[in-house]
């Protein structure tokens, strides 16, 4: 990951997975780092989108030295008559 990189659903679940293997920690140790349970962070390496982002956002700041700013965009699209 590269600072001002932009990530989607899928991109921000595979940082996480990969910033716990980077860091040779276990699942086990970042639950109890992060005051969760395990299984949560099982489920939050293995499920893409809005339920577990903000848990896979905390893995990536307490491993990696990068923060993940949430940015919510909406497009407005005209109706053809």
């Amino acid at each position: 990951m590269r600072d001002g990189t932009e990530l989607d659903f899928e991109e921000l679940r595979a940082q996480a997975q990969a910033a716990i293997e980077s860091a040779g920690r276990t699942q086990s140790e970042v639950a109890e780092a992060l005051g969760v349970h395990r299984s949560a962070v099982s489920r939050a390496l293995h499920t893409a989108g809005p339920k577990f982002q903000e848990l896979q956002r905390r893995i990536i700041r307490l491993l990696t030295p990068y923060r993940i700013n949430r940015h919510v965009y909406f497009k407005a699209e005209r109706d053809e008559p």
